[in-house]
């Protein structure tokens, strides 16, 4: 069923160059509203008290800030709102613990924009957006065992952060092919990812006593 209503968001980010970039493509997207965009975690807290909203979309580092600690609060504070990092830290080291944390999706700032919008949308869903290559860590051995051996071997270049043309090179294939096989691995693990992605959340209320 179609909607009009759009997804409203937030921005944070003490980079305001960035910000500005962000607003001025967000604001180009039809299904998305920009309410508000800030430096300061504290002048976040004064817009989520007053607003109500879809997608905050914030950065991890701050001057005066722990991270870890805002998305834990906020979090709690403010459940309606889905918290999606975008940070230049790897996130091999954090994307798990911003989950647990409680964020709903943790990207690197090298992702496409077609790939930020599309972690935007899912996390205004209520589902998890992370990278492909962080989500194939997410998986269990038995969810992978559903895989073909083609899709296996293509799951494990992801992991080794190849790019589709790498992969098709490596696998004599068309980067069309490596594509398709990426879209047939989306959708048979799907399920998997919101199961796996909702553990992971649930196990973050437990975990957050190491986060400090």
């Amino acid at each position: 069923m179609m909607t009009d209503k759009k997804i409203s968001i937030l921005l944070l980010d003490e980079h305001t160059d960035l910000r500005g970039r962000l607003e001025h493509w967000l604001d180009s997207k039809p299904d998305i509203d920009v309410v508000g965009s800030v430096s300061d975690p504290g002048e976040l807290s004064q817009l989520l008290d007053a607003v109500q909203v879809d997608v905050v979309l914030m950065g991890f580092v701050f001057s005066n800030h722990n991270g870890l600690g805002l998305i834990a609060d906020w979090s709690t504070r403010y459940p309606q709102a889905g918290l999606l990092v975008l940070s230049h830290l790897p996130e091999e080291s954090y994307a798990q613990r911003v989950i647990r944390a409680g964020a709903r999706g943790y990207l690197m700032k090298t992702v496409t924009p077609l790939g930020l919008l599309n972690a935007i949308r899912k996390v205004a869903a209520g589902e998890v957006a992370v990278s492909p290559r962080m989500a194939s860590w997410l998986f269990s051995e038995q969810d992978l065992s559903q895989l073909s051996t083609t899709e296996s071997r293509v799951l494990a270049l992801i992991r080794q952060k190849k790019n589709d043309a790498a992969i098709a090179s490596e696998l004599r294939m068309s980067e069309q092919d490596v594509a398709t096989l990426r879209q047939r691995m989306s959708t048979k693990l799907s399920h998997q990812l919101r199961r796996n992605s909702r553990q992971l959340l649930t196990e973050g209320f437990l975990w957050r006593s190491e986060l400090f």
